[in-house]
């Protein structure tokens, strides 16, 4: 999906209000939700209120029932 970044700029190497190409996962234990992006950089939240405080996402793109549990 394509996504912005809202967080705070040079998060991660991330840059505010730019566009990515994401994938948003689980770790195996279910602790971490992780963003990662087509080229390579990752990001771990806690909860996916935290993720959605730093990535504004297309709702028609955003499942979290279905996809992220």
């Amino acid at each position: 999906m394509i996504a912005k970044f809202i967080g705070q700029d040079g998060s991660l190497g991330f840059r505010t209000g730019r566009k990515y190409i994401i994938n948003i996962e689980r770790d195996n234990n279910n602790n971490w939700i992780w963003v990662k992006e087509l080229f390579g950089r990752s990001c771990p939240y806690q909860s996916m209120n935290t993720l959605k405080k730093n990535w504004d996402i297309p709702s028609n793109k955003f499942h979290p029932a279905r996809q992220y549990r």
